[in-house]
């Protein structure tokens, strides 16, 4: 009964433990001692966060079984290293997830602040405290979908295909963008700063499309960098851009191109107006490929009140 009492405590340790890494780290969490860790790094950060979500989520189920051996004096037949071992391997499962979560789910150029690090923190608890469950159907899926006489891109495709993720296609291209006004005059954007004048109370029209960046740059256009790397090579591509301007609802709500990958795609024009209302609005789109964020586009606007004051190109 000691033994049993001395591990459990034990477990209790690791779990304050863990609990204290996570709100060391985690952000909007504003504390002041030794505990206290600020990674530079945010992909640091990410991973701080899953250790220590995986550890508690272990650990609190570690806890809870050696409990009922405890008090309720069930004998499950079960040795007491193997309660301290399930501890650690929340660790490796949640990691596990966290990397498909990452390398599957999200583009490796998101930004760190469109990540999640609550929900992060979840599902590395979650992941941690049904750890054993989690790593049986991984090894069951593996054999059934992986065997010697498949080819190595069919063995990804099955996997990807069995946990319902598309990869990317790979694209080394321009994004670009122009802005006109309903009678056709293009504006012009600010050689130093890109900003594009706009009046206020009157509706323009946003034209954007993809090209390689072989292809000669429209001068009036706006143009940035769009990379996926690390996919899968493809003779077509395909992206969905759903454009934001603040409180108020643009139609069509998102619009929808595919193109050859060295070819320009066709121009997609989406209407807007600038109301006083939008007390000076922020115009901005997120680019997604399979679902998956990709970048974010902002259209920096200056604003004028008088009808005649933009700088227009007819």
């Amino acid at each position: 009964m000691k033994n049993k009492h001395a591990f459990q405590l034990i477990l209790y340790i690791v779990l304050i433990l863990s609990i204290l890494l996570i709100v060391s780290v985690l952000p909007g969490i504003d504390l002041e001692g030794p505990i206290r860790i600020s990674p530079q790094n945010e992909g640091l950060r990410s991973i701080l966060i899953v250790l220590g979500g995986g550890a508690m989520g272990s650990t609190l189920r570690a806890i809870l079984s050696m409990s009922a051996i405890i008090y309720g004096n069930i004998d499950t037949g079960t040795s007491l290293p193997f309660y301290f071992q399930r501890a650690f391997t929340g660790l490796s499962a949640s990691l596990i997830v966290y990397f498909i979560f990452k390398g599957l789910l999200l583009s490796p150029n998101t930004p760190a602040q469109y990540i999640n690090f609550s929900g992060i923190l979840v599902l590395s608890i979650m992941s941690g405290f049904f750890a054993d469950e989690f790593l049986r159907q991984l090894t069951a899926s593996l054999y059934r979908l992986v065997n010697k006489d498949a080819r190595v891109d069919e063995k990804i495709n099955n996997l990807t295909m069995a946990l319902g993720i598309d990869i990317l296609d790979n694209y080394d291209g321009k994004f670009c963008f122009f802005l006109t006004d309903t009678d056709g005059n293009t504006l012009i954007p600010a050689m130093s700063t890109r900003r594009l004048t706009v009046t206020m109370n009157r509706e323009y029209i946003l034209h954007w499309y993809l090209r390689p960046k072989t292809e000669t740059e429209n001068q009036d256009s706006i143009t940035e960098d769009l990379i996926v790397s690390g996919g899968k090579t493809s003779e077509t591509v395909t992206f969905t851009i759903v454009p934001h301007l603040n409180a108020q609802r643009l139609a069509p709500r998102e619009q929808t191109v595919s193109f050859p990958v060295h070819r320009r795609s066709e121009t997609k024009t989406i209407p807007f107006s600038i109301t006083t209302e939008n007390e000076r609005p922020d115009l901005w789109l997120e680019i997604f490929q399979k679902n998956r964020l990709i970048s974010v586009i902002n259209v920096n606007l200056n604003f004028e009140e008088a009808p005649n004051s933009s700088t227009l190109n007819p």
